[in-house]
């Protein structure tokens, strides 16, 4: 709480549900909720297209350069789009 007088607090301070800090945490919760993130690289992926990827299965020591997103509802596509 912030001291709006002295020996008064002002309940308007902090992380309230409609301060901006908040309405970032609650949009970037509903965003995890529904996207399933994936970092590979050249070696792990395939490039399908401009901003479509497949992964693969290697065994290699992974420098995650490439951030890639599909919709959790989608878990039985193969199909990954870059970020």
């Amino acid at each position: 709480l912030r001291r709006s007088r002295p020996g008064m607090l002002s309940p308007r301070s902090g992380s309230s549900p409609t301060s901006p800090m908040a309405t970032k945490e609650q949009s970037l919760a509903r965003l995890c909720a529904q996207v399933d993130l994936h970092l590979g690289c050249p070696h792990c992926t395939q490039r399908l297209n401009e901003s479509t990827y497949v992964l693969r299965r290697t065994e290699h020591h992974c420098p995650r350069e490439i951030l890639l997103a599909r919709f959790r509802g989608a878990t039985k596509s193969r199909v990954w789009r870059k970020v």
